[in-house]
């Protein structure tokens, strides 16, 4: 077992690499730490888990330390997630790491932008999950998410028709825009509106982006610069 703020200190020492473990860490201060030499294991709710792996003999002990508890690891190093899955049926989700670095300039918003309002949650969770809308767990999570981190949202005639938030490892994320209002660069201002809010806090902004979305071509206009790979693996299938 590892103290939360020992487990802070040695990870910032590679804040990019780790940013979201840092975050998830940070927004929750009952979460288990598990050190391994000089990597980390951290779990939440919901059978959230991350790893900082440092090396292979590290990740191995990790690996021995898993339970049934551990079942959805989140912002994985390619190599990490690889080894966790080997020999096992379990599909790998690739994305794309960006970052916002602090001293990137930010233009402004075009449009108006205020907070989602609670009652909304639930219509945004459910755009968020599309298909996999009977998924409890992680309608829990998104839930969570938008109640307790900054969101971002586009209203027209007093409802939401473009929307944004933070995971509670600090990505942005859970954007939407309605088909009948796109085009008028409402996930601009958005996106815009959140960094804000995450630099009044002294955190970076970054995405995780899947390969052939849309929203990379917004992240690049933003400044965004690309910072590595990340995985995500599920072991509820």
């Amino acid at each position: 077992m590892s103290s939360r703020q020992a487990a802070l200190k040695l990870l910032k020492r590679d804040p990019i690499k780790n940013i979201s473990i840092i975050n998830f860490l940070e927004a929750r201060p009952n979460a288990q730490v598990l050190q391994f030499g000089d990597s980390f294991l951290a779990r939440g709710e919901e059978g959230l888990t991350y790893i900082s792996a440092e090396n292979q003999q590290d990740l191995e002990q990790i690996i021995a330390a898993l339970s049934e508890r551990d079942k959805f690891f989140m912002s994985l190093e390619d190599w990490v997630a690889e080894r966790l899955v080997q020999g096992r049926d379990i599909e790998i989700y690739p994305h794309s790491k960006y970052i916002l670095p602090l001293d990137a300039p930010l233009p402004e918003q075009k449009h108006p932008v205020s907070p989602l309002a609670s009652e909304h949650f639930d219509m945004v969770v459910t755009h968020w999950l599309e298909e996999e809308e009977a998924d409890e767990e992680v309608r829990r999570y998104a839930l969570y998410c938008l109640s307790n981190f900054p969101t971002a949202a586009v209203y027209v005639d007093g409802k939401p028709v473009s929307w944004a938030g933070i995971h509670e490892d600090g990505a942005i994320g859970f954007l939407y825009t309605k088909k009948e209002h796109r085009g008028n660069n409402y996930a601009y201002s958005i996106s815009i509106n959140l960094i804000k809010q995450q630099r009044a806090q002294g955190k970076v902004s970054y995405v995780l982006i899947e390969e052939g979305r849309k929203s990379l071509g917004l992240a690049e206009k933003l400044g965004f610069v690309h910072a590595g790979s990340s995985c995500w693996v599920d072991f509820r299938q």
